[in-house]
């Protein structure tokens, strides 16, 4: 039996006694495991869900609770997933529905592709750069030894496909997580007065701080120029809105009509159809944890989830009418879990209905 510390009890106590519905979701998640009503009929140590239940608490992380109590049962299933084996459920896939992994396509200055999925080492030059990639990274190193005087801009392009990730360190030292279905351009190596890229799709990014060249991030509708720091960009082009979630430091977003400068915590949300740009305060971590691994979900739309989910688990999906696609949940999911057991614990609510054939799903 697990004895809590001082500390974790009295974190969990101040935690409950926040609300009378973290009690009452407690008090739930605490009633179901100690009756052993798991899905697979496996008895559960409560002991070691509500460790886990203190854990997510303890590391801020998401869970936002409502008053159904569908809803919470379906919280304490999704408890039960992060740390045990998967159960038996009655969504079955035919071609089973994988998650992501690192892969991506490196397109070269003259338009010459090279795989970079292959779990092997590659080295290559561009004039300027030596590059190498171990199929998780790429990385570009300035060559001083080729250095001119007058250079010419030489650009490549990473390209994520739907169900991949990958990373690049570029030559100034700053760091791009790429999200599945998405395009990052750049130069081997930056000259001039201002380090620019220009990204299509989601991208974490860490910046080497260098006040006389500032980087600029172009996306569709805006662009955003940072001295150094961390941020976040969503900048789908099936999205309506571009989202730039500021980390560290400080950005400047401007558009046609626009500028605005984000501090920490915040994020710009621009309406693409109409150029207005939204702040507001937000958890950081919500719109970064895709880097870790993980996903969540506060109060979205399941239309938007799906969207989300299919671009990492590279699946087709349809909604059969309009009330499905607005049904909101709030979750986490390990971007590694099986995806039938996520499917499960939406169909869990009773609030959807959701059926599979081969890798295309329809939800009414």
């Amino acid at each position: 039996m697990h004895i809590h510390s001082k500390n974790e009890d009295s974190e969990l106590d101040e935690w409950r006694q926040m609300s009378k519905k973290n009690e009452a979701f407690y008090s739930d998640v605490e009633e179901f495991y100690h009756s052993g009503n798991t899905l697979d009929r496996i008895p559960i140590d409560s002991q070691k869900s509500l460790r886990s239940i203190n854990r997510k608490i303890d590391r801020r992380r998401f869970w936002r609770f409502t008053s159904s109590v569908a809803a919470m049962v379906v919280i304490a299933f999704s408890v039960y997933f992060f740390i045990t084996q998967p159960f038996e459920n009655d969504v079955v896939l035919e071609n089973a529905i994988k998650p992501g992994n690192h892969r991506a396509v490196l397109v070269l200055n003259n338009g010459k592709e090279i795989n970079l999925s292959a779990d092997k080492e590659i080295k290559i030059q561009e004039r300027g750069a030596d590059i190498k990639s171990d199929g998780k990274t790429v990385e570009y190193q300035s060559n001083k030894r080729k250095k001119k005087k007058k250079q010419t801009i030489i650009y490549n392009t990473l390209k994520v496909p739907r169900g991949g990730t990958f990373y690049v360190n570029l030559s100034d030292g700053t760091r791009v997580w790429l999200n599945a279905q998405s395009e990052l351009r750049y130069p081997v190596q930056f000259t001039g007065k201002i380090r620019e890229v220009t990204l299509v799709g989601e991208a974490l990014f860490e910046v080497t701080k260098n006040e006389s060249m500032p980087f600029v991030v172009k996306t569709e509708g805006q662009t955003i120029k940072v001295l150094g720091t961390s941020f976040n960009v969503s900048a789908y082009s099936d999205n309506q809105f571009v989202k730039t979630t500021l980390i560290t430091g400080k950005v400047q977003i401007n558009t046609d009509e626009k500028q605005v400068e984000l501090k920490p915590s915040f994020q710009s949300v621009l309406n693409k159809s109409n150029g207005d740009i939204v702040q507001t305060k937000v958890e950081t971590e919500f719109y970064t944890c895709w880097k870790d691994g993980e996903y969540y979900f506060e109060n979205v739309a399941l239309d938007e989830i799906f969207k989300t989910l299919s671009r990492w688990y590279d699946f087709q999906y349809e909604f059969l009418n309009e009330s499905a696609e607005k049904v909101r949940f709030s979750g986490s999911f390990d971007r590694q879990q099986d995806f039938e057991n996520i499917i499960s614990i939406i169909q869990e609510t009773k609030r959807v209905k959701i059926n599979a054939y081969e890798n295309k799903l329809t939800i009414n």
